[in-house]
């Protein structure tokens, strides 16, 4: 994939935008099996005719034509799967389910269905292991899996990452069930708190909403989706662009340009940090649609002008107004999910992104964009 460094210039103020963290992702064919796992398919009936993806911190909106090209209806279970989160996720506000997530078909709101998985990640190379059972035969809600560990309390103490006020929300987990959870090896010994100890959730999170729909014959259907984005907002998010790892880093995952680093430079001591956030998209499950995406364009939105936003993308982008930026290609197969970064030089908050969505937070191939 070609990566490429733009630079824009604003007459008021020089703005960069870099990748920030929202994860969300493309419609893909599938159907949750059991045990809730989700097998993708490929249809090679329905076309992506058109794809518009607006990503910002604080809102991702999605919208879709799709077309059925046979001569006869075509009925299809899709899913719209959340990018995956653990327990050694660094970030407040990354777990649950994402804030306002709402469905419309062809101007109609839809109601959809939501799967919560718990995976444990295989060791050195082995297979994955899906414990959604034995969670739930343990007695864990949905939301108890979902929201770990604030579920999981010690002398009192609420021991989450997760700042998601939802965690507090949520009821403890018994004793008892820890107790059985310990014994199926699910919880591990937490060695960074200094009371007592704390039991730490071995699995991971998968989340998908997913829903059932007609095409009939030749016909567009409108399909499109919006909601807050998962921000990753923790202590690994900010960069001292004078730090020869972090510099590393916004090169290697963010495709950071040699003159996104130098604006970074200017606006910051060398023993400065610029807070950060980042936003991930799964958007690879486009290709189980029949072809490409024959018309796709991605709009990047910053939340003030001298926010700087990079990612890695193959298509060129120009600049909208202030705070957007827009890329557009024809006969699109994307290879890569989009990973995007979010900087704001000059901001004294340690986590100005912390806090930013109400209530709940949870579970988009790098370019550089600067104004």
């Amino acid at each position: 994939m070609r990566h490429f460094s733009i630079r824009f210039f604003l007459s008021s103020v020089t703005a960069l935008l870099l990748l920030m963290s929202a994860a969300r992702a493309n419609d893909g064919i599938g159907e949750i099996g059991v045990g809730g796992v989700i097998a993708y398919g490929k249809t090679d009936k329905v076309t992506m005719r058109k794809e518009v993806l607006e990503i910002g911190t604080d809102r991702i909106d999605v919208a879709y034509e799709f077309v059925n090209e046979s001569d006869v209806p075509v009925t299809l279970p899709i899913v719209f799967p959340l990018p995956p989160y653990g327990p050694g996720t660094p970030s407040p506000g990354y777990s649950g389910q994402p804030s306002g997530f709402s469905l419309t078909i062809d101007g109609n709101t839809k109601p959809f269905t939501t799967s919560i998985r718990a995976v444990v990640p295989g060791h050195k190379g082995g297979e994955d292991r899906d414990v959604t059972h034995l969670l739930t035969r343990a007695g864990l809600t949905q939301e108890q899996i979902a929201l770990f560990p604030g579920a999981f309390r010690n002398s009192e103490v609420d021991v989450s990452p997760f700042k998601d006020r939802n965690v507090q929300k949520v009821q403890a987990v018994s004793n008892d069930q820890l107790k059985q959870l310990r014994e199926l090896g699910l919880l591990d010994l937490n060695p960074n708190t200094l009371r007592d100890f704390v039991d730490f959730p071995t699995w991971s999170v998968h989340i998908a909403y997913h829903w059932t729909a007609t095409f009939l014959p030749k016909k567009v259907v409108s399909v499109s989706h919006s909601y807050e984005p998962f921000l990753g907002v923790g202590s690994s998010q900010p960069l001292n662009p004078s730090n020869i790892q972090d510099e590393k880093k916004l090169k290697d995952i963010f495709c950071g340009s040699a003159s996104l680093l130098k604006h970074l430079r200017s606006t910051t001591s060398s023993d400065g940090w610029i807070p950060g956030a980042t936003v991930s998209y799964i958007l690879t499950t486009a290709n189980t649609w029949n072809g490409p995406i024959r018309d796709f364009t991605l709009r990047i939105r910053k939340s003030k002008p001298s926010e700087v936003i990079s990612l890695c993308f193959p298509g060129k982008f120009s600049k909208v107004n202030s705070l957007t930026f827009e890329s557009h290609l024809k006969d699109f197969s994307p290879n890569e999910n989009l990973l995007i970064k979010y900087l704001l030089p000059g901001n004294q908050e340690a986590y100005p992104y912390a806090g930013k969505h109400g209530e709940s937070t949870v579970p988009v191939m790098n370019r550089t964009l600067k104004p």
